[in-house]
Order: structure tokens, then C-alpha cells, then sequence
């Protein structure tokens, strides 16, 4: 079965390792474009051709189609596609005992690119002969899996294959290798389920959910542009000790088009502070979902009005079901002016997205 556990929920790892190594399992180096595997030490490529990445680097993954988000583990990960074959990265684990009982443990992340979009990415991990393939979710965020297996040589092969059994295209990366003799075991300070961002006319609501609290004092909410420089929005004062269900939220108020990272951090009553996750939303200025709809009646041509995103999907339909062309020219900074006078006279219908108006054109 396999085994995944939403990074958000990740404070710290408590892992019994007794020499067992997996050859350079934080994948560190320097990413500088397509297919730079080789800059990763003890890794190689066995098919077709991965990639070393980070937020930045390759500069496909500006295209993502989630906003890609830095790795817990930090620094770089190898980043496989299904490009029509396989794509494979390699290392070796070693100091293993013959015989003895392991877990790997490692992060997967499913932040897609440009095709390669699939709502689910399939890589299989491979450790000598035993395989599993891990389902991992698209999203802005990483989620910590493992499996288990038996040495049969003190020195293994560790082989990442992405294949996806018809679910499509899909661009995934994977990092934090590690390898003990024990679960992958967690001791929570807080444990959270749920850290979400939605956006208002002129704000971003953040809400986050926790099933067990211990000893935390509060929760810090950062919010960057970049990742790199993080501003202070707020402060919540945490349950201290639960085993219930609790939900939080918080606002930030913003007025510029960006996009932008909320950092949710918790703090022990001892001052002891650990980050709980990092999520990234779109924001738009105007995001109103009315349209205003003027003279209705009309003898010739109306004027629509509204924000941007809701324009752009503005479609016209006469009482038959006929759709009506909308010309480029006929938008404009004021709105959107559509001219009916050589249309005939009867009722139409404005739609955009789920809205929906009724007009009526006289004679």
C-alpha cells in the first residue's frame, strides 16, 4: 500500500538510521537548465533525461501549472517527465545488511509544466527487486512518502522511473532520500491537515485545520514574493494542548496582482519555532463576479461592465440558442460595447461562467 503524508503536516522526523546512506538523498547541486543531472554527485541518468531543479531552474517550470514551491528537504530535486518513455535517475544506497528489514522515506511533489499536467503523477521507486509506484497529487505543495524493503547486498541500486499508466503527461519531483531501519516516524507538535488560501476583492483569507496540538503556543503567518524575503501578517494564538479538530483563519488584506507564498510557522511554548508548510495563490485586484448590463431594454447596443476575468468569458446567445460573435474591437478599458441594432428584436441572453442576464432588443 502506499504510504503519503501532506508536508504540511511535517514538523520534524524521528528516524533510527545505523549507517545505511542513501549517496547524496538531498539531491544537492547546482541546477542550470535542461537535463543537468550529472551536477547532482552519485547521480545518473539510466533513461531518456532528467532533470536537477529548484524553483527556478529548469526555466520550464515557470510554466507550471501549479506554482512550484522550494523542496522541505531545501536546495534542488530530480525532476522526471513522462515524455512518450521513461524517464530514470539513479543512485546507490549503501551500508545495508544483508537481510535486515528497511524504509526509505522521501518527498514527492506534482507540480506539472507546460503538457505535462496529469492530476496525478506515477513515479515507481525500484530498490533491487523490489518496486512500488507512488500516485502524487497535483499541487503547490510536498508530501512526504515511503516504502519498505529487504537488503539482499550491502550495496543497492535506488532507481526513480516516471511512467504513468494512462493518466497522461506528468512532471514530478522527488527528494530527501533517506533509509533506517524503522518507520518513517513523526512527533507532531502540531499536526495539520489543511492550510488553504482564497482570494477576496481586496484580500486573501488563509485558513488552516490541526487534529492534535501539543505544547504550542502560537502560529506565525509570513507572507513573500519571492521566497526569499518573508513579511510578518500575523499572529494566532494556538490551543496548547488538543486532540480535537480546530480550525483557524486568518486575512491579509493586498491590493497588488501578484503572486504570492503564505508561510504558516508554529512556536512552542519553550520558543522553539518550526515552519508547518508554504502555499502560493494567484492574486487578481478586481475580482468582483457581477456584470452591469445597460439600457436593458435597448434598441441598439448595450454596454457591459465588469471586472476583466468575467469579461473575457462574457458569451451571447438569442432565444434559439444561437451564439453571437463578439468582435476584439469591441472591448475596451470602459468595458465590453456590443452593438444589436442589426439583430432582430426579442430576447437574448449574457452569459459568463455560471451568470446569466436576460436583455431585451425592441425594434
Amino acid at each position: 500500500m502506499k504510504k503519503s503524508i501532506p508536508f504540511y503536516t511535517l514538523l520534524f522526523l524521528t528516524f533510527i538510521t545505523r549507517g545505511q546512506t542513501v549517496v547524496n538523498g538531498n539531491i544537492t547541486g547546482a541546477p542550470v537548465g535542461n537535463s543537468q543531472l550529472l551536477n547532482a554527485t552519485g547521480w545518473s541518468s539510466c533513461s531518456f533525461s532528467p532533470d536537477l531543479c529548484d524553483v527556478g531552474f529548469p526555466g520550464f517550470l515557470a510554466s507550471s501549472t501549479v506554482p512550484a514551491v522550494p523542496s522541505p528537504n531545501g536546495g534542488s530535486w530530480v525532476g522526471l517527465a513522462s515524455i512518450g518513455g521513461i524517464e530514470c535517475a539513479q543512485t546507490t544506497i549503501t551500508g545495508l545488511t544483508i537481510g535486515q528489514n528497511y524504509t526509505l522515506c522521501f518527498y514527492g511533489a506534482n507540480f506539472g509544466c507546460s503538457s505535462y499536467n496529469a492530476l496525478v503523477g506515477q513515479p515507481r521507486v525500484e530498490i533491487g527487486s523490489t518496486s512500488q509506484i507512488f500516485d502524487i497529487n497535483q499541487g503547490s505543495f510536498w508530501t512526504l512518502y515511503s516504502m519498505n524493503f529487504t537488503a539482499d547486498a550491502t550495496t543497492m541500486p535506488l532507481r526513480l522511473y516516471m511512467q504513468n499508466y494512462g493518466l497522461g503527461n506528468s512532471y514530478c519531483g522527488l527528494d530527501g532520500f533517506t533509509v533506517g531501519t524503522a518507520i518513517c516516524s513523526i512527533l507532531l507538535p502540531v499536526e495539520m491537515i489543511d492550510f488553504k488560501a482564497k482570494a477576496f476583492s481586496s484580500s486573501i483569507e488563509l485558513t488552516w485545520k490541526t487534529v492534535s496540538e501539543r505544547n504550542n503556543d502560537y502560529f506565525i503567518i509570513e507572507r513573500s514574493t519571492d521566497l526569499d524575503n518573508w513579511e510578518f501578517i500575523g499572529q494566532m494564538k494556538g490551543a496548547g494542548n488538543s486532540a480535537s479538530e480546530l480550525s483557524y483563519l486568518m486575512n491579509d488584506e493586498v491590493s497588488q496582482d501578484d503572486l504570492y507564498y503564505y508561510r504558516c510557522s508554529q512556536v512552542d511554548f519553550d520558543g522553539q519555532q518550526s515552519s508547518a508548510g508554504i502555499i502560493a495563490i494567484h492574486f487578481l485586484n478586481d475580482l468582483s463576479t457581477e456584470l452591469s448590463i445597460f439600457p436593458n431594454p435597448t434598441n441598439s447596443s448595450i454596454t457591459i461592465k465588469g471586472s476583466k476575468h468575467v469579461l473575457s468569458e462574457v458569451e451571447i446567445y438569442t432565444s434559439v440558442g444561437e451564439k453571437l460573435s463578439i468582435p476584439a474591437s469591441a472591448y475596451s478599458s470602459g468595458g465590453l460595447f456590443v452593438d444589436l441594432s442589426s439583430c432582430s428584436e426579442g430576447v437574448f441572453f449574457i452569459r459568463s461562467g455560471a451568470l446569466s442576464y436576460r436583455i431585451i432588443k425592441t425594434p
